[in-house]
């Protein structure tokens, strides 16, 4: 098997996976910090009485917000699959 350069389109399909991969890690931070709020911080702030349970109204707002984000992450995992499909024409099926 000869070993082929990358092209300047390969390269930039890298570049936007590489993008998209940090794009999910912001919206994995994003998600796991919206569910603690929603079912951990919250509660146990209203149960405390630290904050007025008024505020319990947001966590539907933040269990969407990290629902979303999970949506975000899986968006983001086809996409990088699609950028990256010229791996199997460089590397085939014999270095799997």
């Amino acid at each position: 098997m000869e070993i082929i350069p990358l092209t300047a389109d390969q390269w930039g399909d890298g570049g936007n996976a590489l993008k998209l991969l940090w794009l999910s890690l912001l919206f994995a931070i994003i998600g796991s910090g919206s569910f603690i709020t929603a079912h951990a911080v919250l509660p146990s702030a209203i149960a405390t009485g630290t904050v007025p349970p008024r505020l319990g109204k947001l966590r539907p707002l933040f269990y969407a917000l990290g629902f979303a984000a999970v949506v975000g992450i899986a968006v983001n995992v086809v996409f990088v699959i699609d950028f990256l499909d010229y791996l199997e024409v460089i590397f085939g099926r014999r270095f799997r």
